[in-house]
């Protein structure tokens, strides 16, 4: 189920050069800027307007907190 939240192959978009690597060498994750998109390479099963929102939540839930933000200081008492 998370892979539909996530995929952008099912809103229709063909997503590939993630990865890259050479002989012998280990894969290496591209950075988003790098990745070849084609929008529209197929017809979607989820619509886009919901595949954003969902992609939306799913940053607000990954936040990563400072350890103040996790650790508040209590006062003296």
């Amino acid at each position: 189920m998370h892979q539909v939240l996530i995929n952008e192959k099912y809103i229709g978009n063909n997503v590939y050069s993630r990865t890259s690597c050479k002989l012998k060498k280990k894969h290496v994750n591209n950075p988003p800027a790098e990745w070849v998109r084609a929008a529209g390479a197929y017809p979607g099963i989820v619509e886009p307007e919901l595949f954003l929102k969902a992609q939306e939540i799913i940053l607000t839930r990954s936040r990563k907190y400072t350890d103040d933000e996790m650790l508040p200081t209590c006062a003296p008492c």
